[in-house]
């Protein structure tokens, strides 16, 4: 039976491989004696040795995921995924970030989410029941594109398994005990699949409900709190996944698609005046739901016998429709809010947004083996169409299209039996066209103020046009085998990331400081503006690496340090609405730890530390701490324990996790305070079925969620003690 809590550590395999776990034997002192490990990475894009990794990789199994009580996937990757920012609590991933710098995700390799404008919800949407393996590369990295600066993550989905037909279903209801009646929340799913020989299809689809949330002391928490993100409460959600796949000789083809359906009801507003910030009861909502349909459809053609190698060629296309919640003005929260029209200064309520975006593409590479090294080289093309509208019809943010095509290769050389060498370089060049637009009037808050103007701040001409994006980065990395169980490993990477540019074309025209007579006229100057003057650069993060891998059979570890640095890092201030970008510097180390003293008791731990500084007043000297919003919590830890009670009580197993989030008071705008979560839980494996029993935030602890208040920096409360039920059955 596999351990509910401990899958991150025990089933990485860099820290620890599977096979490993399962030749320990029944005593410590059992001999091992192991094939060399090849695993398959699609985020590698290569298949390497386990050992020949020259950096930080996790792998995380489906299973462990779907075996926790909680099906809150975002939640689970904060905990187990060493250097991943804490949850948020939301769909949103606002502020979730790898490392201190922007995560990439990816679904099969393919991105859901527009480099251009993102509403980046794609690990709160996606079916848990689909996946087969989570992937994670930590530090800067190119392989596929942009945006990947702190590392990436990829979800892979499931194919059918088994000869014949095969099934499985689950359900899992939750319980709030401030309300058990309006916090209930229920998953739903089921999957089956079907192989005969070469022929296989695999098809999920889950149905979520969930109620209200309440924090520790008992408070409802709000169902907006991050402004607009959408929270995770009283939500309705359908998805479906499905994969073919077909063998023909040494042709292979998996096609595959999703489709999710989600929305979000609110009933009332944010107070953010409160701390932590509330329900207002007395003003209800006014705007349209919260909703993301997202729908994707790729195509995988690989053949290993290729006249030049191993060949796999990929083509995808993705549609998103998603609507922000409605904000009004709130002169903490939200100052800037569009106006009516160009003359009455008054808030609109027709200014809540829907983002529409289209992707498609396409990605061929070969991987050839040499005599002494294998090479893996391609091309990559992408098509990105992205626009933002009010719901009075007005642009929100430029209409805007990109083209992107990339040239990389990889080389992979093993040097004698101590060394293994990992080196390439990859270019990349974008074609961006943003459309002329006029940017929406804003909301004078300041009117009747003596000194300042009484109409709204007029709308203002964005000039739009062409322009060029490119990119020339590289990596390497060496693997020393120092020992039978020591691996050391040092590397270097670079990332590229062009900042959110539809962000930058909605603040176009608003200053920094709106209280200053030079901020105040810059709001009401009517001049056209182009988007050449506020396009933002493209930043290259540099990334330096150093660890090691002990695998010593029941006792592992794998560490490292890193450093990373960027001319052109990007910072959201929330106190000014204001992007900018800066010299930065990012810095830490992590490490995971697994231990089986017994067969049946499982032990682990996950920690990192995370800081970083940055240019704060653009002189060239690095000077002041990064903003909470990048550097939530600079220390997090959870720690695992796993008890098999089979011999006593067959087919029962014990878990206990606890994770601890550090303050952070390095941000003079807010600070962060510390939070320690423990969750405990049960499973029972029976002929039946398997039936689970979880209690998340046992002592009903009154905190704060780190990385919810680091988005705006106004505290928002984090969820109290809840209860769960689960029932898992496979045929």
């Amino acid at each position: 039976m596999r351990n509910l809590w401990l899958y991150a550590l025990v089933a990485s395999s860099v820290a620890l491989p599977a096979s490993a776990q399962e030749a320990t034997g029944d005593t410590a002192s059992d001999p091992v004696v192991l094939p060399e490990i090849v695993v398959t990475i699609d985020a590698l894009r290569s298949d390497l040795p386990e050992g020949a990794i020259p950096g930080s990789v996790q792998v995380i199994g489906g299973d462990e995921v779907r075996e926790r009580a909680n099906w809150d996937l975002p939640k689970f990757l904060s905990e187990r995924v060493a250097g991943l920012t804490p949850d948020n609590g939301t769909i949103s991933g606002a502020s979730v970030n790898l490392r201190g710098r922007q995560v990439q995700v990816l679904i099969n390799g393919v991105a859901r989410a527009s480099e251009l404008r993102g509403f980046s919800r794609e690990l709160s949407i996606i079916d848990v029941n689909s996946i087969e393996r989570i992937e994670v590369v930590k530090g800067a990295t190119s392989l596929f594109g942009n945006g990947a600066t702190g590392g990436l993550i990829n979800i892979v989905t499931r194919s059918a398994e088994e000869e014949g037909f095969h099934g499985d279903g689950s359900a899992r209801i939750s319980l709030s005990e401030e309300d058990l009646d309006d916090g209930l929340a229920t998953d739903l799913a089921a999957g089956l699949g079907y192989r005969s020989g070469d022929f296989g299809i695999r098809l999920d689809l889950v149905a979520t409900l969930t109620g209200d949330r309440f924090d520790g002391a008992g408070q409802l928490i709000p169902s907006d709190p991050l402004i607009g993100q959408g929270g995770s409460d009283n939500l309705r959600r359908f998805a479906f996944t499905g994969t073919t796949d077909y063998a023909l000789g040494d042709h292979e083809f998996e096609l595959s698609g999703s489709w999710v359906d989600l929305e979000q009801d609110i009933d009332f507003t944010t107070d953010f005046t409160t701390d932590p910030i509330s329900v207002d009861f007395s003003a209800p909502y006014e705007g349209e739901p919260v909703d993301d349909r997202t729908s994707s459809v790729s195509l995988d053609y690989r053949n290993r016998a290729f006249l030049l190698g191993d060949l796999r060629m990929t083509a995808f296309y993705t549609s998103a429709e998603r609507r922000a919640a409605f904000v009004g003005f709130d002169p903490v929260a939200n100052p800037l809010v569009a106006a009516v029209d160009g003359t009455t200064n008054l808030p609109s309520t027709e200014a809540q947004t829907e983002l529409s975006t289209q992707q498609f593409g396409m990605r061929a590479q070969v991987t050839t083996d040499f005599d002494l090294a294998a090479v893996t080289y391609g091309i990559d093309y992408q098509r990105d169409d992205v626009e933002q509208v009010q719901l009075d019809g007005q642009d929100a943010i430029a209409p805007m299209q990109q083209d992107s095509v990339a040239a990389f290769v990889e080389l992979n050389l093993p040097l004698g039996e101590r060394f293994d060498i990992r080196t390439g370089a990859r270019y990349e060049k974008s074609f961006l066209t943003v459309d002329d637009f006029v940017r929406p009037a804003i909301f004078n808050p300041f009117a009747g103020v003596p000194g300042f103007p009484t109409g709204p701040a007029p709308a203002r001409a964005v000039t739009g046009g062409d322009f060029d994006y490119d990119a020339l980065v590289f990596n390497a990395g060496l693997v020393f085998h120092a020992t039978e169980e020591l691996d050391l490993f040092t590397g270097f990477s670079q990332g590229f990331s062009i900042p959110d540019v539809g962000a930058f074309t909605r603040r176009a025209g608003i200053p920094a400081d709106l209280s200053s007579p030079a901020g105040l006229a810059e709001l009401f100057n009517p001049s056209p503006i182009s988007f050449a003057d506020i396009q933002p650069d493209a930043a290259i993060v540099n990334n330096y690496e150093a660890g090691f891998r002990l695998d010593l059979g029941r006792y592992n570890i794998e560490a490292s340090g890193f450093v990373s640095t960027s001319d052109d890092g990007t910072t959201f201030e929330p106190g000014t609405n204001r992007i900018s970008q800066q010299k930065e510097i990012v810095y830490g180390g992590e490490a995971i730890l697994s231990a089986r003293p017994i067969d049946a008791l499982q032990l682990g731990a996950v920690v990192a530390y995370t800081e970083g500084r940055f240019d704060s007043d653009d002189d060239g000297d690095i000077d002041s701490f990064l903003q909470n919003n990048r550097i939530v919590s600079p220390v997090t830890a959870t720690l695992f324990a796993s008890y098999d009670l089979t011999r006593r009580f067959e087919g029962l197993t014990l878990g206990a996790s606890a994770a601890f989030t550090s303050s952070r008071d390095r941000d003079p705008a807010s600070e962060i305070d510390a939070t320690t979560t423990l969750d405990l839980s049960a499973r029972y494996a029976s002929d039946f079925g398997t039936f689970s029993l979880a209690v998340e935030n046992l002592f009903d602890t009154d905190q704060l969620n780190p990385t919810a208040t680091a988005v705006r920096g106004i505290p928002v409360g984090d969820e109290g003690r809840r209860i769960f039920f689960g029932y898992a059955v496979a045929f």
